[in-house]
């Protein structure tokens, strides 16, 4: 990491400010079909971003290679982007490392499990499918994956921040037939720590929800209760997640400008971006830019509390 920031002091000119973010991928997935391996892949990736910053002007460019000439590159075009951008007093790099009291769960014991045990979860998902329900005649695909990851970032003012962390996931797409009729439906879960994948009951709504779409009848308009599953509740959310930006806001462009503090949904709705959630997929320290993870709620019991990133100049 010390010879990336050497490398940019030595290629950028006086007068810029820079911030490096570097981020290595290492990640193994395995793909069972059949109750056999069908395929297992394994890769890593790694690369760096760069912003440099004068006169309130931002620039940024990023290369997945890390040769002196590669970063040199890099360097060299951030500072050309900055050139052509508009002034804008928001933009600064942070001077001071705010504690954070988030941690990234970084899963040795599930890192050091064999290929082969690993291999059998994976298996053991579709056999544990079939078994569940006599209609369901096979599994398109079984898979497990596992995540590891670093972060290391630093600028010009000395703030400097590093985490590492795993993730493991696991996806099911089971196939039921019964009286000449067929559906298919799949699920998902995910994880910090290996042992912790619920991979059993994501099995479980994967089959229920296969074998709740054979033999499909219409009926007649109505206004009904509806329980949506996770994603299907998620894929509404995000159609309507727009509103809740906080460059909307700024900008004028959402309905809720003037909104806040003002009741815009039912009582039993609460909207939550928590960024501290213990053992989250996407908790982490620090994002991008090493503001510490927060807990902020867009819509608390009615109520508009807050938009997505709003960054006001002060």
């Amino acid at each position: 990491m010390e010879n990336i920031e050497n490398l940019v002091k030595k290629y950028i000119k006086p007068g810029f400010e820079y911030e490096i973010f570097f981020e290595r991928r290492k990640k193994l997935k395995i793909e069972v079909s059949n109750e056999a391996v069908e395929n297992i892949s394994s890769s890593e990736e790694q690369g760096v971003g760069i912003r440099v910053l004068k006169d309130k002007k931002l620039g940024f460019a990023y290369s997945s290679f890390l040769g002196e000439e590669e970063i040199k590159d890099t360097v060299e075009k951030a500072m050309e982007m900055c050139e052509i951008q508009e002034a804008d007093e928001g933009n600064e790099f942070i001077k001071e490392l705010l504690p954070s009291k988030t941690v990234s769960i970084y899963d040795r014991e599930g890192l050091s499990i064999p290929l082969e045990e690993k291999i059998d979860i994976s298996i053991r998902m579709e056999k544990f499918a079939k078994e569940l329900d006599n209609r369901i005649k096979g599994v398109r695909k079984a898979t497990l994956t596992e995540v590891e990851f670093e972060i290391w970032s630093k600028n010009s003012y000395g703030v400097e921040f590093e985490y590492k962390g795993t993730s493991f996931s696991s996806m099911i797409a089971t196939l039921a037939t019964d009286k000449g009729d067929s559906a298919i439906s799949w699920e998902y879960r995910g994880a910090r720590r290996l042992k912790n994948l619920d991979w059993k009951n994501m099995v479980k709504d994967a089959v229920f929800k296969t074998v709740n779409l054979l033999y499909p009848l219409p009926f007649e308009t109505k206004s009904i209760p509806v329980v949506f599953f996770r994603e299907s509740f998620a894929m509404l959310l995000e159609a309507f997640s727009p509103i809740f930006l906080g460059d909307y806001y700024i900008k004028g462009k959402t309905l809720l400008k003037d909104k806040v503090n003002q009741k815009i949904a039912s009582s039993k709705i609460n909207l939550l971006d928590d960024g501290t959630l213990n053992e989250g997929l996407m908790t982490v320290p620090y994002d991008a830019e090493g503001i510490p993870s927060q807990k902020k709620f867009l819509i608390e019991m009615e109520y508009l509390r807050d938009f997505y990133i709003v960054c006001i100049p002060q």
